[in-house]
């Protein structure tokens, strides 16, 4: 685009467009301002502070703003116009101004006939120099006798033949005008088809594609928040106090019992102690005469032995074919299942089953801990939790 340079009343047009939909924006010139720079110096507002809008109709999206003399006085002009209106878009112009006395004649080609021929270049002049701002009266006097001096040299041309020289110039000047507006339009659809790929129909496709990463890292979190539940109540589980930890506590609690029997002073080291001390009360001297007093005491001291053995189920092998044969038959034998109630002493084969079920074959819902049997159904303990979510100990309830 190019302008006259220091030509007052020139118009430049822009084009507003939805940066949506890429439509033109009708009807929009109160809220269209613009900052013009003259030679890249700095921006200042237009004197036309809005524009006009050429035709909403036949010209959508057009608008005009009126330059003045000032605005055009310079050899590059850049306007750059904005919209208040919510996505609404201008392009800036950058626009290089041409001498504002355009029309040039090659006074070397031209050869005139006749006395009339200084006159009608004279006139001529006049109406090619339409702005008096371009030239002064004295300097067109002075131009005009130059061209008398030249037409008295060359005097070949015709005068006759100027007005049809211009109706010619007139009529290719208006052809080029229509081929320029023509281009423009074709360059306007091709632009515009961009616009709508690159602008609705990409848009859509980004928003489609932004849904489905959205769709899918929601249901991604979703597992994960799921995996970190469950990992999270199994490693509670097992913290200090957790359903798991107490569990173990109440067993190792429930054993104890039969470890302290083999402690120094426990009940089955007493025992022992006390056969020590009554085998060591036997004299030497008195070994004939109570050989039937120490086999009695023999077979008491078995029978003690077979019956420690069978309360505390012991595995070795202790001289004695009979005492062999009872432990061989103790540990190879299935035990009868049978389980204590609540508060009541258990017997060797009830307290088994009690740890394998407390451990094995059980069920939490809440704050209720319900122990199977071997059948893996039928319900053979339940235990109360203090808490349901985070507890620290546990009762039995049946």
């Amino acid at each position: 685009m190019a302008i006259y340079k220091n030509v007052a009343s020139q118009k430049l047009a822009v084009y507003a467009y939805d940066s949506t939909d890429a439509s033109s924006k009708i009807n929009d010139q109160a809220s269209i301002t613009a900052q013009i720079s003259k030679d890249g110096e700095a921006t200042a507002a237009t004197n036309d502070t809005n524009p006009t809008q050429l035709d909403p109709t036949d010209a959508p999206g057009i608008y005009l703003f009126t330059m003045t003399q000032a605005e055009t006085d310079a050899d590059l002009i850049i306007l750059y116009a904005k919209s208040a209106t919510s996505n609404i878009l201008l392009e800036p112009l950058t626009i290089y101004t041409t001498p504002g006395n355009s029309t040039a004649i090659d006074v070397n080609a031209i050869q005139v006939e006749g006395a009339d021929a200084t006159d009608q270049i004279n006139a001529a002049c006049d109406v090619a120099v339409a702005d008096a701002s371009l030239a002064t009266a004295a300097a067109l006097t002075t131009v005009g006798g130059n061209v008398s001096d030249i037409l008295a040299d060359t005097g070949e041309l015709q005068v006759d033949d100027i007005p049809g020289t211009l109706a010619t110039m007139t009529t290719k000047i208006n052809a080029i005008d229509d081929l320029v507006d023509t281009e423009v339009a074709a360059i306007k659809s091709v632009v515009d088809l961009i616009l709508v790929d690159t602008g609705t129909t990409l848009d859509g496709k980004i928003d489609a594609i932004d849904d489905l990463l959205d769709t899918e890292v929601a249901a991604i979190k979703s597992v994960v928040d799921l995996i970190l539940v469950d990992t999270n109540e199994l490693q509670l589980d097992w913290t200090n106090g957790g359903r798991l930890d107490t569990i173990v506590d109440n067993i190792l609690v429930d054993t104890g019992e039969l470890q302290l029997d083999w402690t120094n002073g426990g009940r089955l080291d007493t025992i022992i102690d006390n056969i020590l001390a009554d085998t060591g009360e036997l004299q030497v001297d008195n070994i004939p005469g109570t050989l039937s007093t120490m086999t009695s005491k023999i077979d008491v001291i078995d029978g003690i032995v077979d019956d420690i053995l069978e309360d505390t189920v012991v595995i070795g092998s202790p001289a004695g074919a009979s005492v062999s044969a009872d432990v061989a038959a103790i540990t190879g034998t299935a035990l009868t299942e049978g389980y204590a109630s609540d508060g009541a002493a258990f017997t060797l084969p009830q307290f088994c089953y009690m740890v394998w079920s407390a451990l094995g074959e059980f069920a939490i819902s809440g704050t209720t801990i319900t122990a199977k049997k071997l059948d893996g159904s039928t319900t053979a303990m339940t235990f109360t939790l203090d808490d349901a979510s985070d507890p620290t100990s546990r009762t039995r309830a049946t």
